[in-house]
């Protein structure tokens, strides 16, 4: 009787250890889907990041590969705030603490759709519609 136990146990795990997936990486991605220049910026403790970003149309702002073991949508963001500027005038501003859970938080991950197997956030008419204006002064 033991050896059938030990029998089962080994097909067990060793179909266990074929089934894992082997790929330790996620690709998260920003992309524009506007023809409006886009500007992100990125802050962590209110100091302006070295990591902002702009694009005229519709593209990829950024896209970075990250380990599944670490903390990988930290490793993406680096931010607790993100702000995105539509063409110099209208503003929408996320902050983990005081929109976090805001729909359609850039800084919430459930926001970003996996798509291709890279995970996607895309910034939409709604995020313009959702932005305020700013007359030229976003910053």
């Amino acid at each position: 009787m033991k050896r059938v136990y030990k029998t089962v146990f080994v097909c067990w795990a060793l179909v266990f250890i074929i089934s894992c997936d082997k790929n330790t990486d996620e690709t998260y991605e920003i992309y524009n889907t506007l023809e409006n220049i886009v500007n992100i910026d990125f802050f962590k403790y209110g100091v302006i990041s070295d990591e902002s970003i702009q694009v005229s149309g519709i593209g990829i702002l950024k896209t970075k590969t990250v380990s599944k073991f670490s903390n990988h949508f930290g490793s993406f963001m680096k931010a607790d705030s993100v702000r995105i500027i539509f063409d110099g005038n209208r503003v929408q501003i996320f902050s983990f603490t005081t929109d976090f859970n805001e729909e359609g938080s850039i800084l919430d991950e459930n926001n970003y759709l996996l798509e291709g197997g890279n995970f996607v956030y895309k910034i939409t008419q709604e995020n313009y519609d959702n932005a305020t204006p700013c007359d030229g002064d976003c910053d």
